[in-house]
């Protein structure tokens, strides 16, 4: 594998980010009855277990002590995030797959059943993040050596800061997730390579999407909210699952649009990577 390219240092290839976004809501909009088929057991799985753990155990997820400002870490949650790691990863390695391979047929059980194809997937997950996080924490750990800091993630801006190298770190190494869903043999260095000056761009891919959601969820739950709250059952069991099934749909709607990006993206990268870089497929 011949990975050394001083053009491509020079001249990086740029993603046109907000055209493959506006592609992907096209996609996904096109598609919206497989996508309904395909996102029904994630969104009301979820949506039961989220609205059960709420109800019975109504703590969140980060507790912080008023008096130590202690963070700690309510337990009871740590199912419901592996539940919604699996889901996510049944669903993505399926719509991955109906972009990129065209998978027109794809029926509830061949998506969401589990296989080894889902394990490397999720393995991938796994890794691009613990070097993601890594990298932040190392970083913060050096400069805490530095006379008159103790790193940066104490601090407002170091917090920021520590934000942005985890989102741009884990979205340089993204294309692995597409890459994974198809078999593609792609490594890190490759993925490194090809992606190199497009850090943001595919962050852009991440990040933008959920925002609009994100203020329809807002709008739908105060409206939701004022209805329960008339007949006296905004706190009630069924109250929490009308809100969290409204909730996922919404997440579920932006995973959509972030993975048809994402798969995109991966097809541009292939398509235009340097004639002297080889990447396995």
């Amino acid at each position: 594998m011949n990975l050394s390219n001083p053009q491509q240092a020079e001249n990086p290839i740029l993603l046109p980010a907000m055209n493959l976004l506006q592609d992907a809501c096209r996609y996904v909009f096109g598609e919206r009855r497989n996508f309904s088929s395909m996102a029904l057991l994630p969104i009301v799985g979820l949506s039961l277990i989220g609205s059960l753990a709420l109800f019975f155990f109504p703590d969140p997820l980060l507790v912080v002590n008023p008096e130590t400002k202690a963070i700690k870490l309510n337990f009871i949650y740590l199912p419901l995030v592996l539940v919604n790691t699996i889901f996510y990863a049944m669903f993505a390695v399926a719509w991955h797959r109906k972009w990129l391979l065209d998978e027109s047929e794809i029926t509830i059980y061949s998506a969401l059943k589990w296989d080894m194809r889902k394990n490397k997937f999720l393995l991938r997950l796994i890794q691009i993040f613990a070097i993601a996080f890594g990298l932040m924490m190392g970083l913060n750990i050096l400069l805490s050596f530095m006379p008159g800091t103790n790193g940066f993630i104490t601090s407002p801006f170091g917090s920021i800061l520590a934000i942005a190298i985890l989102t741009l770190t884990f979205s340089r190494l993204s294309l692995l997730l597409p890459a994974a869903g198809v078999d593609d043999k792609m490594d890190l260095k490759s993925c490194w390579q090809i992606t190199q000056g497009n850090s943001w761009r595919l962050a852009i891919l991440a990040i933008l999407p959920p925002i609009p959601l994100a203020f329809v969820q807002i709008l739908a739950q105060m409206f939701l909210y004022q209805i329960f709250e008339a007949a006296g059952a905004e706190n009630s069991l069924f109250a929490q699952l009308i809100f969290l099934l409204m909730e996922q749909m919404l997440n579920y709607i932006g995973i959509a649009i972030g993975v048809s990006a994402l798969s995109m993206a991966y097809i541009f990268f292939k398509e235009n990577k340097p004639a002297t870089t080889e990447i396995d497929g």
